[in-house]
């Protein structure tokens, strides 16, 4: 296992348009699970609540996921319908890329964005990354004739 190297923040706002997942009511009772995808890591897992009767919920969820490579690290958001007695309906998927989250800084500024599902439904959330600070001082911190380890440079 490799260390994480920083969190990405989502804020899962709300759907529209999201298939019928319960045929009897029309409705579905849908819930948002996140998986971050990582080459040196078990894949992380986090879920949403699960709202009912709708095709248009409002979840309003702040959620974190701990990054471990900036540049391969895959954001999957798909969305079920909750079913008691059967198994869960899948109502759509959306990937999002690390590369495009994490900027050359370590943080990016919040994007907000309608992200269209496989299914045609849109899922509208908020999402940013903050990179953890290097305990190692850079090399242009340090000053001439500074001690770094007991040597002059």
């Amino acid at each position: 296992h490799e260390a994480a190297v920083g969190k990405l923040h989502l804020y899962i706002r709300e759907a529209m348009d999201l298939p019928v997942g319960d045929w009897d009511t029309g409705q579905s009772d849908p819930y948002v699970k996140i998986a971050l995808h990582s080459d040196t890591n078990p894949v992380q897992i986090v879920k949403t609540r699960v709202m009912d009767q709708t095709r248009f919920p409002v979840w309003n969820e702040h959620l974190e996921l701990w990054v471990f490579d900036e540049e391969e690290d895959e954001i999957e958001l798909e969305v079920w319908d909750y079913d008691t007695l059967s198994s869960h309906d899948f109502l759509g998927r959306t990937t999002i890329s690390m590369a495009d989250v994490a900027t050359e800084k370590g943080r990016s500024s919040k994007t907000s964005s309608w992200l269209k599902l496989s299914s045609g439904a849109h899922l509208y959330c908020d999402y940013s990354y903050e990179r953890f600070v290097s305990e190692e001082p850079a090399s242009s911190s340090i000053k001439k004739g500074e001690r770094l380890h007991g040597l002059h440079t």
